[in-house]
């Protein structure tokens, strides 16, 4: 998952979507990148399962997957840098 969220744009792509779910012409606007190079790193996003895809009509609107972050809280709760944070 991090492997998969570690370049810029797809980080832009999960924080945008974090806000609420956008459409690929939404976050095309937004990024200002090419088409080709968008799908790329939307297939990325999909196969690390970060977010998910819903036709509707002629578009595509992505969302986050909720249950991959649902879980990310318990598969970093054992490291020492995941409880200094919730400590702090």
């Amino acid at each position: 998952m991090l492997a998969a969220a570690g370049h810029e744009y797809r980080f832009a792509i999960i924080y945008l979507l974090a806000h609420k779910p956008m459409t690929g012409e939404q976050l095309l606007r937004i990024l200002k990148i090419r088409g080709n190079l968008f799908l790329h790193h939307i297939a990325v996003l999909r196969k690390a399962e970060i977010i998910t895809c819903m036709k509707e009509g002629k578009h595509q609107r992505y969302s986050l997957k909720e249950k991959t972050f649902r879980n990310f809280p318990g598969i970093a709760a054992d490291t020492p840098f995941w409880k200094d944070l919730t400590n702090a």
